[in-house]
């Protein structure tokens, strides 16, 4: 017949609990780790199908549930003015949808189908 404590059994009772601890932080943790950004490229061309000139540019980012683009989910401004503007070489650009100041990407993406609007500066 085996005989436990007090003892052990609130040294057994603090592990447990310890452990617990250990996967309730792990697991916050690890959601706040995740990246929620997006990464998109692509190549920025003027009316002629020719690359425009090297430099920022203003550019929104918008995510729509239809083809139409009647109404945004998401809407990611990235501008001189908010610091966020777009750098363009040979007409390439590449962005993190997501990024920068008051864009933050809290979309469900198990959605079958999200389309993305992008207006360049006018």
């Amino acid at each position: 017949m085996r005989v436990t404590t007090h003892a052990q059994q609130a040294l057994v009772g603090a592990v447990v609990a310890l452990l617990a601890a250990c996967v309730v932080f792990t697991a916050s943790t690890a959601e706040a780790l995740i990246n929620k950004q997006l990464y998109f490229q692509g190549i920025l061309k003027d009316s002629n199908d020719t690359a425009v000139a090297d430099g920022a540019y203003d550019m929104v980012f918008s995510i729509y549930t239809n083809a139409t683009g009647t109404a945004p989910l998401w809407t990611g401004t990235h501008t001189t003015a908010n610091g966020n503007e777009v750098n363009v070489k040979s007409g390439v650009f590449g962005i993190l949808l997501g990024s920068g100041a008051g864009n933050a990407l809290n979309l469900d993406f198990n959605t079958d189908e999200l389309y993305l609007g992008i207006t360049v500066e006018s």
